[in-house]
Order: structure tokens, then C-alpha cells, then sequence
């Protein structure tokens, strides 16, 4: 069907054509006459002047065009540009004033950091001075206790200067707390109430208090005032009752108990006792004390000297002990009873055949 239809077009146009040339082969002789005619040739100068004119028209017209779109994308485009360029200028303004923001958050973090650390180390020196304080102030007062400051109780709380490593200034200063505290009428209790307040640590406690032990026997006597102190002072220093028998046991046969007629009339004598402990020695001390050392008592089970063991290697592990804020003077004293705990120990493994 398709096909017929085009066939048809064709025949169509094919008997146009040659109608178009018959019309012409019938007229030829009045066309040629008539392009002979003047007017022809006006009519078609006049076509073709109209259509270069025409042209010229259209021509400038698409110039016109194709300049104002170009100034017009030049337009839009120097605006681009602007717009480029304040944004950048922008984004400039906003990484300097990030900058100068963080700058200044940076600074004002040194600045906090600055404060914080000199906050801290006036807090620090502040405690420390407080530490001095209290813990000088109950030395002289145990070396006062029985009505008089012995020559071998001062030096030992010299000794104690040199234990904390008091250098030429602080141990000044600390020598005047030591000769102040002699002369006021604050009693000990307040001194050592004081420090347990300010030192919420129970080694520390326990250091001091041994240390109190140590001026109270430094001339070989315990004066009842002085084992009163010893007796009443573990409430004040937040330490169980049960380190006076501790420390009494280990350090029986260093002092001799009395007040001062007793005392001359051992030293007329010649049986005035040193008043230093003796530090236990494996295979020299005998095993009672390895059982003092280890607060523990020749009745106990195997468990329970295990137990002892562990619960003083816990009080002396210099890592423990620096965790809970213990100053570094007081880490040397704790190797050095952790020493003294590990002999007592293996000479109670020995003694009891266990491992």
C-alpha cells in the first residue's frame, strides 16, 4: 500500500513538470518578449538591490546581536569574576579570623594551662609547707614529752631533715618549726589531727608515726608520757590501734620504760639502752621478729602469713605508694622496710616449709 502511494507521487509530480513545460513550449515566444522589456530588468535590479540591501540590514543587525551578547557575557562575566573574587576575599577574612579564633583559644589555653600550674605548684609548696609544719611540730612535741628535749632526740629529728632531704633553706625553716613547736601550748594531738587531715594516705600515717617511735626511744627510754602519746595518738592519725603493740614488740629491746629517776639510775648503772632500731637481718634476727615484721603471729595458718605478705608488699610497693600521692623521700624508707619484709618473710617460708 505503501508502495502505490509513492508510485502515485511520482506520477503526480511528473505530469507537473510537464505541464509546467508544455505552459512554457506554448508561451515561449510572449516570455521572451517580456524579459526583453525594460521593466523586467528594473523589477529584477530592484529584487536584487532590495535583497543586498536586505542583507546588509540583516548582517549588521546580526553584528548588533552578536556584540551586545558578547558584551553581555562579558558583562556576566566580569561579574563572575567579582563575585569570584569577593568570595575569596571572603574566604580570606574567615581563615584569618579562624585563625586569630584559634590563635586566640590557643593562647588563652597556655594562659589557663599557666594559671593551672602555677595554682598547682603554690597548692603543692602550700601542702608541703603544711606537711612540714604538722610533721616537725609532732616531733618536737614527742621530743617534749617527757619535760625535756634530749641531745639524742634532736638528732634524730636532724636525722628526719635529712631523711626528707631538707636542703640548706627548707631544713631552716623546718628547724624553726621544730624549735617553735617546743615552746607553744598546742599539744600534739592538734598537730597530728592536722596532718591526717591534710595526708588522707594510711603508709604515710603509718611512716610518721614510726617515726614518732624513733624520737621517743632515741635516748634508750619510753617515759609513760610518751607511751601515752604513743597509745593515743593512732585515733589522731587515722591508723589502727594495733601499731602501737607493732611497734612496741619490734622495738622492745631497744628502750628500756621508766621516767627520768629510772633513767639515772640504769645510766649509774651502765644499763642505759640505744635507742636506735635495729633493722631485721635474715638469718641474725630471730624469727620471732620476722613474724613482728610481717604483723603477723607465730599461730597463724599458711593462708593467713600469705595474706600478711601480700597485704604488706601492697603497703610498700613504691608504685602503689607514688599512685596514691606518697612524696618520693618516703618511697627510700618503703623499699627499705619492703627489704626487711621480703628477709622475713623467706625466713618464715623456711622456718614453716611452705612455699
Amino acid at each position: 500500500m505503501g508502495t502505490a502511494k509513492k508510485d502515485d507521487d511520482v506520477g503526480c509530480g511528473c505530469a507537473i513538470i510537464l505541464g509546467l513545460i508544455w505552459i512554457v513550449s506554448a508561451n515561449w515566444d510572449t516570455i521572451v518578449k517580456f524579459a526583453a522589456t525594460p521593466l523586467l530588468w528594473f523589477g529584477v535590479a530592484a529584487l536584487v538591490v532590495f535583497g543586498v540591501i536586505g542583507h546588509a540590514i540583516n548582517e549588521q543587525k546580526h553584528r548588533e546581536e552578536e556584540a551586545k551578547r558578547k558584551a553581555e557575557e562579558a558583562k556576566q562575566a566580569d561579574a563572575q569574576r567579582r563575585a569570584d573574587m569577593e568570595r575569596e576575599r571572603y574566604e580570606r577574612e574567615a581563615d584569618m579570623e579562624r585563625r586569630s579564633e584559634a590563635r586566640r583559644r590557643k593562647e588563652e589555653r597556655e594562659r589557663i594551662d599557666r594559671e593551672w600550674m602555677a595554682e598547682r605548684e603554690k597548692q603543692e609548696r602550700e601542702a608541703e609547707v603544711r606537711f612540714c609544719q604538722h610533721l616537725f611540730s609532732m616531733l618536737a612535741k614527742m621530743a617534749k614529752a617527757d619535760g625535756h628535749v634530749e641531745e639524742q632526740e634532736v638528732k634524730m629529728a636532724e636525722k628526719a631533715f635529712e631523711y626528707f632531704k631538707c636542703a640548706s633553706q627548707r631544713r631552716a625553716y623546718c628547724s624553726n618549726i621544730f624549735n617553735d613547736a617546743i615552746k607553744n601550748s598546742r599539744t600534739i594531738y592538734f598537730y597530728a589531727e592536722q596532718f591526717a587531715r591534710e595526708v588522707a594516705v594510711d603508709e604515710l600515717n603509718i611512716f610518721v608515726y614510726e617515726l614518732l617511735w624513733d624520737i621517743a626511744c632515741a635516748d634508750g627510754w619510753l617515759h609513760p608520757a610518751e607511751k601515752e602519746i604513743l597509745q593515743r595518738i593512732c585515733k589522731y592519725l587515722h591508723i589502727p590501734e594495733k601499731y602501737f603493740d607493732i611497734n612496741y614488740r619490734r622495738r622492745m629491746g631497744a628502750f628500756t620504760e621508766g621516767g627520768k629517776k629510772d633513767a639515772k639510775h640504769e645510766a649509774s648503772s651502765g644499763k642505759t639502752k640505744t635507742g636506735n632500731q635495729h633493722s631485721y637481718v635474715s638469718g641474725k634476727s630471730s624469727i620471732v621478729e620476722a613474724y613482728i615484721i610481717l604483723e603477723s603471729d607465730p599461730a597463724d595458718t599458711i593462708e593467713e602469713l600469705k595474706q600478711a605478705y601480700r597485704r604488706m608488699a601492697k603497703r610498700y610497693h613504691p608504685d602503689l605508694l607514688r599512685s596514691n600521692g606518697v612524696p618520693e623521700e618516703m618511697i627510700t624508707k618503703a623499699t627499705e622496710k619492703m627489704v626487711q619484709v621480703n628477709a622475713a618473710w623467706e625466713d618464715i617460708r623456711r622456718a614453716r616449709r611452705f612455699t
